[in-house]
């Protein structure tokens, strides 16, 4: 399955990424911006893993592998803060202040580097019908995952409840529930596919939002 999978979301992300870049140079809004990086990780990370349905493991393999990773726990922790953009955006005064979140998404960045980046060690896998390079010795939960969509949850809960918009909220909990299924062939397909409707939601939302409600400053 992955290996027809893989290619589409590939495909997928990069208009995504397109769509974003599009809106930004329309708005030059900051919350976009943030999604475009984390947009640019997915069309990579999908990239890579569609070259490993032709490419056996190997140097070349091994060294692109690696942004994989790195990008993930350097961008991601970001979301925490255009999620939180997006509800100001939207008209919406959270209780947290901006400087606050700015502060939380370094703090998970850092425990991003000290807990995956600086120890990474990968090791080649054959998982699905493609190769691709693991770190199998990660100790822990994956944090910077679990903190950045949880937090991009609750800045969709505020803009389910206050103004009817459930769509940031509903792709975050489907990308908790796609990580947390057991059976890794079925993890890292369909929590992809969350992933795709994840980055389609904060896009849209911001893009919705930026032109139609006042911003509020925190």
């Amino acid at each position: 399955m992955s290996i027809f999978l893989y290619p589409v979301y590939a495909l997928f992300h990069l208009v995504l990424l397109f769509w974003g870049i599009w809106a930004w140079m329309k708005t030059k809004d900051m919350s976009l911006l943030i999604t475009i990086g984390v947009s640019f990780g997915l069309v990579y990370d999908n990239l890579v893993l569609s070259i490993g349905i032709i490419l056996p493991p190997g140097e070349l393999l091994y060294y692109i592998s690696f942004p994989r990773f790195i990008l993930h726990q350097l961008v991601l922790p970001w979301i925490i803060y255009a999620s939180y953009l997006c509800v100001l955006t939207a008209g919406i005064s959270p209780l947290i202040r901006r400087s606050w979140v700015v502060l939380l998404s370094f703090i998970v960045m850092g425990l991003g580097i000290f807990t995956r980046v600086l120890p990474l060690k990968l090791e080649p896998v054959l998982m699905d019908g493609v190769y691709r390079y693991v770190f199998n010795g990660a100790a822990g939960p994956p944090i910077v995952s679990i903190l950045a969509i949880g937090f991009s949850a609750c800045m969709g809960f505020l803009l389910w409840r206050k103004l009817g918009w459930p769509w940031v909220f509903i792709t975050s909990v489907l990308v908790f529930v796609g990580e947390g299924i057991p059976v890794e062939m079925i993890r890292r397909s369909v929590g992809s596919g969350g992933e795709v409707l994840f980055i389609l939601a904060m896009i849209g939302t911001s893009e919705m939002f930026f032109k139609t409600k006042p911003t509020v400053n925190r």
